[in-house]
C-alpha cells in the first residue's frame, strides 16, 4: 500500500469510527459495515434502530462518557484543563469540532481530528508534496502522543467490559488503528514520551480515611488504573447478594462497601474487586505484549493497579475494631 493509499484508508476509518462513537450504529451504515472485517461479524441480526440507539446511549451516554478528561484528570470530572489542552491542540491544527459535541476531548472529536489530518496528508501525497505530507503525518503522530495514546487503552478495556459485541469490537479496532499508525514512532533514549499518571492517595497511611475516600479513589481511573463502571459494581453486588445503592459510581461503590461491612462480607467483596483489578492488570500485560513500542503509555496504567490491589487486600482484613477504614 502506497503512502497515499495508507493516508486515505486512515482518514476513512477514523471518520467512520468517529461517527460510530458520536451517533452509534445507524441504518445508513449497515451496507458499509457489512463489508468491514472486524465489525461485520458483530452487527446485530435483525437490526432494530431503536435498540441500537438505546445501546449506544447506555454505553456512551451513561456507562462510559468517552472523554479524555474522565480518564486522565484526577478530579474525575469532565472538562477542565484536560479538555482545554485538547481544544488548544485543535486550534493549532486548524480543526473545528463538530456542533453538538459534548466536549472537545470526546473520542469522536479526537478521531475526527486525526481523520482531518490524514485527509490533508493524502491530498499532499496526491499533489506530489512529499515534504508537506510528511509534516502533516508528523502532526498526527504528535497528537497521538500528546492525547489519544494516553487514554485509549483503558478506555477500550472499559468498553469491552460492557458486554456489547459491536462496540467492544469497535474499541478493539480503534486501538489497532492507533497502534498501527504509531509503529513508526521512535521512543528510544531521550525521546521517551513525558507521560505519567497522578500519584495515588495514601489511604492506608491516613487513619482518617473512610469508605467514601476509598470509593472515590477506586472509581477514579487515573488513580486506580481501572474504570469501574456502574454495571461492574452491580455485577459484583449481585454475585454477593448485596445492594449497591444509587447515584454516581463512587456513591454506588460506597453503598456496596457499607452493605458488605454491615453483613460481614467485606472479605468476599474485597476478593471480588481484587479479581477485577487482577483482570485489568493482565489485560495491560496483553496490551504491552501486543504493542511493546507503546509500553510507555500502558505501563503507567498497569502500575496504578498495584496500590489499589494492596488497599483491597488490607480492606479484606479491616474491621471497625482494628482500624477506621470501615467508618
Amino acid at each position: 500500500m502506497s503512502a497515499l493509499e495508507s493516508a486515505l484508508a486512515r482518514s476513512r476509518l477514523y471518520t467512520l469510527f468517529a461517527h460510530l462513537y458520536r451517533a452509534g450504529l445507524t441504518p445508513d451504515l449497515l451496507p458499509l459495515l457489512a463489508q468491514l472485517p472486524g465489525l461485520a461479524e458483530h452487527l446485530p441480526h435483525p437490526f432494530h434502530a431503536d435498540e441500537a440507539a438505546a445501546e449506544h446511549y447506555q454505553i456512551f451516554g451513561r456507562a462510559i462518557p468517552p472523554h479524555q478528561s474522565l480518564f486522565l484528570d484526577p478530579s474525575g470530572l469532565l472538562g477542565g484543563a484536560m479538555a482545554e489542552s485538547v481544544e488548544s491542540s485543535y486550534r493549532q491544527l486548524g480543526f473545528a469540532p463538530a456542533r453538538g459535541a459534548t466536549g472537545p476531548d470526546e473520542i469522536s472529536e479526537e478521531l475526527a481530528l486525526l481523520a482531518f489530518l490524514a485527509a490533508a496528508e493524502a491530498d499532499a501525497w496526491a499533489d506530489g508534496l512529499k515534504q508537506e505530507a510528511e509534516r502533516v503525518h508528523t502532526l498526527q503522530q504528535g497528537f497521538l502522543v500528546d492525547h489519544l495514546l494516553r487514554w485509549i487503552f483503558p478506555f477500550a478495556l472499559a468498553v469491552q467490559q460492557e458486554n456489547s459485541s459491536f462496540f467492544g469490537a469497535l474499541a478493539e479496532l480503534t486501538v489497532e488503528l492507533t497502534v498501527e499508525q504509531s509503529r513508526s514512532l521512535d521512543f528510544s533514549g531521550h525521546r521517551q514520551p513525558d507521560f505519567a499518571l497522578p500519584r495515588p492517595p495514601e489511604i492506608l497511611q491516613n487513619q482518617s480515611s473512610g469508605l467514601r475516600e476509598i470509593a472515590d479513589y477506586l472509581t477514579c481511573p487515573p488513580l486506580s488504573g481501572v474504570y469501574l463502571s456502574q454495571e461492574s459494581i452491580r455485577r459484583v453486588a449481585r454475585s454477593l447478594g448485596l445492594p449497591a445503592g444509587f447515584g454516581s459510581r463512587a456513591e454506588r461503590l460506597e453503598g456496596l462497601l457499607r452493605s458488605a461491612a454491615q453483613y460481614e462480607q467485606m472479605g468476599q467483596l474485597s476478593e471480588a474487586l481484587h479479581a477485577l483489578w487482577d483482570g485489568w492488570h493482565a489485560d495491560y500485560d496483553g496490551a504491552i505484549e501486543n504493542s511493546p513500542h507503546l509500553r510507555a503509555f500502558i505501563r503507567p496504567w498497569q502500575a496504578q493497579t498495584g496500590p489499589a490491589r494492596q488497599l483491597l487486600v488490607a480492606l479484606a482484613d479491616a474491621s471497625p475494631e482494628k482500624r477506621p477504614l470501615l467508618a
